[in-house]
């Protein structure tokens, strides 16, 4: 039994020899084809099916008056700005909450696989005949859902920088380095033209909106009440950390959605005050103060970035601002 055990294994070592011998390489495992192009994260079809549900959720909530119809598909400032105006709505202030159709006209889907990912949209018309709303989901993870990140009504006449169809989708935005203005400096230089107006240095790249418009019309009801000798004025204007959101466009440029909050505040001075603004009274509960009185909004805006090197200007698409907030006593 020992020898026959012996003469099995040395036949064996000699195959094994003669196979490393003369036998051709074995095959070595190759990677997966890499496509020609990317190609986007989720088809058409499904990308519209998704903003669809997030804003039906979002009209369920609007006509219920209470955020819990959208829970689970909104999150971040757009969550904070919505549920402002459902508060405003439920005190009988007009044009809130914001109308954003169910109908969508434009969809930009992107192509990189990584997360978090971006989807823009922009809705039909709504039935008041105001301009579209452009809406920004995120999907911060493999399992979450896409959620409202923010949204901005579009300015009129406003015309939309041109974006890869859907079908072929959106590559991941450029870097800051890429574009013609980081996007940061983008909402400190629309910041800057909100307190300073016209003599901003930025104030001919953004000219008169709505959005800025609203907040003068803020800061000219507390300076009229400091002016009359009922206080002291001050405002502060802070960037929402986390809350820049942006997609690349067809000339190599990007649509940046960013978001800041606004605290106007009147120090009363050995006097009174009785507030008449709804917006105001809606969170104070009381129509006067004796001591302070601190109105907090967060107004979000989206701007056009061309590329690095491009002559063409900074452009500011649309925007909204919601009174999230009124404290005083």
């Amino acid at each position: 039994m020992r020898r026959a055990r012996t003469t099995t294994a040395a036949l064996a070592l000699a195959v094994a020899l003669s196979v490393g011998a003369c036998s051709t390489p074995l095959p070595e495992p190759e990677p997966d084809a890499v496509p020609a192009s990317a190609v986007p994260v989720t088809s058409p079809e499904h990308a519209e099916d998704v903003v669809g549900r997030v804003l039906e959720a979002l009209a369920a909530s609007d006509e219920s008056g209470t955020i819990e119809p959208v829970a689970g598909r909104i999150g971040g400032v757009a969550e904070r700005m919505r549920t402002g105006q459902l508060v405003l709505a439920g005190a009988g202030i007009a044009n809130n909450p914001t109308s954003v159709p169910t109908e969508v006209q434009t969809l930009v889907v992107p192509t990189d696989p990584e997360w978090p990912r971006t989807m823009l949209a922009v809705s039909e018309p709504p039935a008041d005949l105001t301009p579209p709303v452009l809406v920004a989901l995120v999907q911060q993870r493999a399992r979450d859902p896409y959620r409202l990140a923010a949204w901005a009504r579009l300015f009129p006449g406003t015309t939309l920088p041109a974006t890869a169809q859907p079908s072929v989708g959106t590559p991941a935005p450029p870097s800051d380095e890429e574009l013609l203005v980081p996007r940061e400096e983008v909402l400190a230089r629309y910041i800057d033209v909100v307190v300073n107006g016209d003599a901003s240095a930025h104030a001919a790249t953004f000219p008169a909106d709505p959005v800025r418009s609203g907040l003068a019309e803020t800061r000219s009801t507390f300076t009229a009440a400091a002016d009359a000798g009922t206080g002291t004025f001050s405002e502060t204007h802070t960037p929402v950390e986390g809350s820049g959101l942006s997609v690349a466009t067809a000339d190599g440029g990007a649509i940046v959605l960013s978001t800041f909050e606004s605290a106007f505040t009147l120090q009363l001075q050995e006097s009174s005050i009785t507030v008449s603004a709804p917006t105001i009274v809606a969170y104070l509960g009381t129509p006067t103060l004796r001591t302070s009185i601190t109105v907090t909004q967060l107004t979000t805006v989206a701007v056009h970035v061309p590329p690095a090197g491009s002559t063409d200007p900074l452009r500011a698409l649309g925007g909204d601002t919601t009174t999230v907030g009124a404290s005083g006593s």
